[in-house]
């Protein structure tokens, strides 16, 4: 690898990368082969380690036979999923992997996508009145987003820290979601620019992290268009169910969904459905 290194990047190059088991005595033995070949010190001038993948506490590999292929990761979990999975790790640290953590992943990727709707939501309702609450609300929420930037650039700074710059990510979306929950008037002028500036800001830091925006963005679906659509009909059947008084019903169908895994949630601009977690 000294010599494929020093063909292609020449001497110094600016980054060698590799997993944590490989610095001694792979990487220390390139390093003295290379500096002694050409007499250029340090030869390399930043050495990104990653840790080990683990299963249970031991290293993924096939001779143990505890390893899981991307491909079926992929399929089971989808690819945000695991990428929200391994940077909510520090790239030098080793990563445990489990299905419960995986899991746990797409749950947290789920408040992400939720946050990203119910702000899509509040900036499509009619504007109201500028009053001081929503002049409190505004400053609030601009004071959240600049800081919560400036904190996630400061953790990428700091050797990638992704699994700090991703609390800071977290903290926009609990404050989109909190706001989605209490505030029930609709959002004045001013409020819409800061609510559009964090949708932006969301999804501009999730696209630094690589995340496929695109695909958080998208509305949730169903396997089939047909039973999409008679989901859809069930929602607007008990809205007017609920607007004629007629909870019990309205209140059943709720119930019948939910064991089915639907979730229905109320909210001023509506009702909405999403998997249960």
């Amino acid at each position: 690898s000294s010599l494929m290194s020093l063909k292609y990047l020449g001497a110094p190059f600016a980054l060698h990368g590799g997993a944590t088991d490989l610095v001694f005595p792979h990487h220390e033995n390139e390093i003295a082969q290379s500096q002694a070949l050409t007499g250029v010190k340090p030869i390399v001038t930043c050495w990104m380690h990653a840790g080990v993948l683990t299963v249970g506490g031991e290293k993924m590999s096939k001779s143990l036979g505890n390893f899981v292929t991307l491909r079926d990761a992929l399929k089971r979990h989808g690819k945000n999923a695991l990428r929200l999975l391994y940077l909510s790790t520090h790239y030098r640290s080793p990563l445990d992997y489990s299905e419960e953590r995986a899991e746990g992943a797409k749950a947290a990727l789920k408040r992400i996508k939720t946050a990203l709707e119910t702000l899509k939501q509040r900036l499509a309702t009619p504007t109201g009145e500028e009053t001081e609450a929503s002049k409190a609300r505004t400053e609030e929420l601009m004071q959240l987003i600049d800081e919560s930037t400036r904190l996630f650039y400061e953790a990428m700074d700091d050797d990638l820290n992704t699994a700090e710059a991703l609390g800071y990510i977290f903290r926009m979306v609990g404050a989109a979601l909190t706001m989605g929950v209490t505030v029930k008037e609709p959002p004045s002028a001013s409020e819409k620019l800061a609510l559009r500036l964090l949708y932006e800001r969301l999804t501009n830091l999730l696209g630094v992290l690589g995340f496929d925006v695109a695909e958080l963005e998208a509305p949730e679906r169903l396997e089939d268009a047909l039973s999409e659509q008679l989901l859809n009909l069930l929602v607007e059947v008990r809205g007017q169910l609920r607007q004629r008084r007629i909870f019990d019903i309205a209140d059943l169908i709720r119930s019948k969904l939910g064991e089915l895994g639907i979730l229905l949630e109320d909210t001023p601009q509506g009702t909405r459905w999403r998997r249960a977690d």
